[in-house]
């Protein structure tokens, strides 16, 4: 065995507190990192849920007025289209409204899983979209004429990107 060599830098007691005290240092490591990572989700995905509740019950209250103010509301947040998608459906999956979803591929197949238990309250969940790196956090909520709102949400945004640094004269800034 290893501990059994004649080598007397292996059998010196220094020797094995060191590696006894690596090891106890790694394990440390690790479960100090997994906890900030488990913190930082877990605020994160709190956050993007408060942000997705507000905006159901924002669109829910424009949909009480009328479709057009729904439209109207849906043009203003054009510019987070890539993040953000709002849509109404009927119960038969059928699009009623929609935001261009062109960069949400896949979330038609998952959107009759996403509907399942269905009440007065929004139902949010997270999920891995085929098309998309990140995750998405998806909101489904049953509204007053039987239709279904659904408001996504991806962490694209929220996670610094790779090559984002740009030369700049003879510094480097992020872009």
């Amino acid at each position: 065995m290893f501990w059994k060599t004649d080598n007397p830098v292996i059998r010196s007691m220094s020797f094995r507190l060191t590696i006894w005290y690596a090891f106890i240092y790694a394990i440390a490591s690790v479960m100090v990192y997994s906890v900030a990572y488990w913190t930082i989700k877990a605020d994160l995905n709190r956050r993007v849920d408060t942000e997705i509740i507000e905006d159901v019950e924002e669109f829910e209250d424009l949909y009480k007025e009328g479709i057009e103010e729904v439209k109207e509301e849906i043009e203003d947040e054009s510019d987070e289209i890539e993040r953000e998608f709002f849509r109404f459906l009927t119960l038969d999956f059928e699009p009623v409204l929609t935001t261009d979803m062109r960069h949400w591929e896949g979330i038609d197949e998952l959107t009759p899983s996403l509907m399942n238990g269905l009440g007065d309250e929004a139902v949010i969940r997270e999920i891995k979209i085929p098309s998309r790196r990140f995750h998405a956090r998806i909101a489904c909520k049953k509204i007053s004429d039987g239709n279904v709102l659904q408001i996504g949400y991806s962490f694209e945004d929220e996670l610094p990107h790779q090559n984002s640094w740009v030369n700049v004269g003879s510094g480097s800034f992020p872009s």
